[in-house]
């Protein structure tokens, strides 16, 4: 129970630590996102493009080209373990209020477990 909850100049150190690296997590992934988008859809854009109307045959294959990498599904990754997208830091924020939500739980509980204690002691 020694230095939990932490006090208020405690936390008033850690937030803009906690801020500002939730906010650069949003910004990875909100660009990881949007490049992932992109890659996806060249190839519906090339389709619309009406390129296969022409009969110019070097042009058709550069285009089958194009198409057929596009449909690979890159993505961008942190350390090759995690994608880097929304879906990724939605759990990091699901799984950070998680932990917090635990943790005043178990203050929480151990609060009353004292209580308790006290009064049987009385």
């Amino acid at each position: 129970m020694d230095g939990f909850p932490p006090g208020l100049g405690k936390v008033s150190r850690y937030i803009p630590y906690l801020m500002s690296y939730h906010f650069q997590l949003y910004i990875y992934c909100m660009w990881g996102q949007q490049v992932f988008d992109q890659v996806c859809s060249v190839c519906d854009v090339i389709y619309q493009s009406e390129w296969h109307l022409k009969y110019q045959p070097k042009l058709a294959k550069g285009m089958l080209l194009v198409m057929k990498v596009s449909q690979i599904q890159n993505k961008l990754t942190i350390g090759d373990m995690w994608k880097l997208n929304l879906a990724t830091f939605m759990s990091v924020i699901k799984t950070s209020m998680s932990f917090h939500a635990f943790m005043q739980t178990v203050y929480k509980g151990d609060e009353v477990l004292v209580e308790a204690c006290n009064q049987t002691m009385v």
